[in-house]
């Protein structure tokens, strides 16, 4: 009886061999294939973005990131006058659950948690996407609203650019600004600031004062300037 046990052990042992041998014999194998993309593109390819090129943001007078971002995107932008800090929403969230990322760096207040965008020259970026319902496993967290990227791509060739911009508005409101774009193929820089002053010097009617008398706001000057500056250095040929 116990060497008939051992038999049939031994029987079902060579069976399951042989049939595991078949398995292996008509496997096929399958070459070796590599994806590769971002972050972005991988865990946000169901969220809709909007895109603002350099034709956008060069050829239509706009002269602030937040007018860019109330024109072609459905972005919200909280502007507190001249002077004041401009801050952006999504999809009626707060601004502090709103990330804006230049060139993948976040820009974000450390404090406050939100951005002013009056402080981002109209030049500091060459494509701008809003991400909405921006996943966390892609940009961090405080996306809850959405994200705006930021983005430069140099082209490495001969090439200078320059543009100076002067605007002027309404109580002595003045803002320059200059941008530098400049290289060859494997070197580029790129610069772009803006410097703005305003009296703020507008004339009210004020009712704290007896016949409300008509007044002119004084002490409310501002100043405001901002720079980015970009080197890119290309270590090999392509």
């Amino acid at each position: 009886m116990k060497n008939k046990k051992t038999y049939n052990l031994i029987v079902f042992l060579l069976l399951q061999a042989i049939s595991t041998a078949d398995l292996f014999a008509d496997t096929i194998p399958i070459p070796e294939i590599l994806i590769q993309t971002t972050r972005e593109n991988f865990f946000s390819t169901s969220n809709y973005n909007y895109n603002v090129d350099d034709l956008q943001l060069k050829h239509n007078g706009l002269n602030s990131i937040g007018e860019v971002l109330s024109k072609f995107t459905p972005a919200q932008i909280n502007t507190y006058g001249l002077g004041g800090i401009s801050t952006i929403s999504l999809r009626g969230t707060a601004d502090d659950q709103t990330s804006v990322f230049w060139n993948g760096i976040k820009i974000n207040s450390l404090t406050l948690g939100s951005t002013d965008i009056s402080l981002i020259p109209i030049n500091a970026a060459q494509q701008i996407s809003i991400i909405t319902n921006a996943s966390s496993a892609v940009l961090g967290n405080g996306n809850f609203g959405g994200a705006v990227l930021l983005s430069n791509k140099p082209t490495f060739s001969k090439q200078i650019n320059i543009s100076l911009r002067q605007d002027i508005a309404a109580f002595k409101n003045y803002k320059t600004s200059f941008a530098l774009n400049g290289g060859n193929k494997k070197i580029q820089f790129s610069t772009s600031s803006f410097y703005q002053n305003s009296k703020n010097n507008f004339s009210f009617y004020d009712k704290y004062k007896f016949g409300n008398p008509l007044v002119i706001n004084n002490h409310n000057e501002t100043t405001q300037w901002a720079t980015i500056n970009e080197l890119n250095i290309k270590l090999k040929s392509d």
